[in-house]
């Protein structure tokens, strides 16, 4: 099978830290979100192939069968989506507050609607307000208090500093 080789993530030991950084937040902005907008949590990488999981790379291995029907690719992509799209949130936000960089608003908007699209797969089965480890990108009923805590910190982080409510992904994530 072919294998696509890009994105690639390289960083080099003599580079300045604000280039490193930069390197991993372009890198998480603009390949870390699958098509619906939904934030990864793992990806397959090795040496120079870097991608989300596949069912392939499970072949030969023995792993837990789910009850649900969830597949072991999409519990590596999307286990932990509300941990990353929280912090990658809150870190996007302070970036925008100390530097007034409008990529942090872009990036901050992708990581916001990542949490979104969790919080509307759980209402559209009456669970208003569950935040699920959303595998396959579907409902679960699994959570965790890790996986949901850094999306409360960013939002009480920018709504203390706003005392306002948003009216939109951007607006509410990084307030000018």
């Amino acid at each position: 099978m072919n294998r696509i080789k890009k994105p690639s993530l390289h960083l080099e030991a003599d580079w300045p830290i604000a280039q490193k950084v930069q390197t991993l937040q372009d890198f998480l902005g603009e390949h870390y979100f699958d098509e619906n907008g939904l934030m990864y949590a793992m990806w397959y990488w090795k040496g120079e192939e870097l991608r989300p999981f596949r069912m392939e790379d499970f072949e030969g291995y023995s792993y837990p069968s789910s009850s649900d029907g969830f597949t072991p690719r999409g519990h590596q992509n999307q286990e932990n989506s509300a941990w990353n799209s929280g912090i990658f949130l809150w870190a996007q936000c302070m970036r925008y507050r100390a530097t007034g960089d409008e990529q942090a608003l872009e990036y901050a908007a992708k990581a916001f609607n990542s949490i979104d699209y969790i919080f509307k797969l759980t209402e559209a089965v009456g669970h208003r307000g569950y935040l699920c480890k959303p595998y396959d990108g579907r409902v679960t009923k699994e959570t965790s208090p890790d996986s949901i805590l850094p999306w409360p910190t960013g939002y009480g982080t920018i709504v203390a500093s706003r005392r306002a409510k948003p009216k939109s992904a951007s607006t509410f994530c990084c307030p000018r």
